[in-house]
């Protein structure tokens, strides 16, 4: 296995800078059983999601496919990314093979854009239903419907194929215990950063912040007087803590990964 990895680690210096600081095993055993304990709750979570709306036809609804649909994406990231490497973290090595390393980061950039795509759609969606009702009432529901389902796919698609095609795009670091770009996907990194990531980030905060005009100025109005709006008021808030939660899980690990291009932080960290 030492022999295989070395065939697709990152080379040269930037290989041997990644087997400094290799993780002590008490940090990888608890990164393991944290990431272990989040994939049962992430499947069975969804699991359980999944099998409530889709049993019930009356709660086929817009709002529950937009669900339905962020569920499939999670359980598709616990799949084809974290299962992998919770194995690493395990086994203390890839073991999940050359293709899989190369296809991994991929599939990390694939899925958080689907995931932040859709919170921006979602977010477009909202502020309709919220501040332009009469609007949104005159708008063809499943239209809307397939094109968010098509674009938060089409989107990152479209920046990950390269990778899907490329046998030269990712790379194992020890250090790490998982694979990453190599340092020649740079030019790409960026354009997919702003992309899939702060392109949709600044969208949903600006619909959230209209949104949240809207209600401050009409408030006590619809307190009292609109049921059917004080409902929607409810699930905006619940799709806004939904994002909330994306950010607040994945700034810490991209803070850390832009601070250190070059792999020099402790592999514990």
């Amino acid at each position: 296995m030492a022999k295989e990895l070395e065939n697709f680690s990152l080379s040269g210096e930037s290989l041997n800078m990644t087997m400094e600081g290799l993780p002590q095993h008490w940090v990888t055993s608890v990164g393991a059983a944290v990431m272990l304990l989040f994939f049962i709750e992430g499947l069975l979570g969804n699991l359980w999601i999944l099998a409530a709306i889709i049993t019930r036809r009356e709660l086929w609804n817009v709002i529950n496919v937009f669900i339905v649909s962020l569920c499939l994406n999670d359980m598709l990231v616990l799949c084809l990314v974290v299962f992998f490497i919770i194995q690493s973290y395990l086994w203390k090595q890839w073991t999940a093979g050359e293709t899989m390393c190369r296809l991994n980061p991929e599939f990390t950039v694939f899925f958080t854009g689907c995931l932040l795509w859709h919170s921006l759609l979602i977010a477009i969606h909202r502020y309709f239903v919220v501040a332009h009702n009469n609007a949104y009432k005159r708008m063809s529901k499943w239209v809307y419907v397939t094109s968010v389902l098509v674009l938060t796919r089409l989107i990152p698609l479209a920046c990950a194929f390269p990778g899907f095609i490329s046998s030269n795009t990712s790379g194992y670091v020890p250090k790490l215990l998982c694979c990453i770009f190599l340092p020649n996907q740079a030019g790409r990194i960026i354009s997919m950063t702003f992309i899939e990531i702060v392109l949709p980030c600044i969208a949903v905060i600006v619909c959230y912040f209209l949104i949240f005009i809207f209600v401050m100025r009409i408030g006590r109005q619809v307190q009292n007087t609109n049921f059917i709006m004080i409902r929607e008021i409810q699930i905006t808030k619940m799709f806004g803590v939904i994002f909330m939660m994306i950010l607040l899980s994945f700034a810490p690990y991209a803070v850390v990964r832009n601070m250190d291009k070059t792999n020099y932080i402790s592999g514990d960290i």
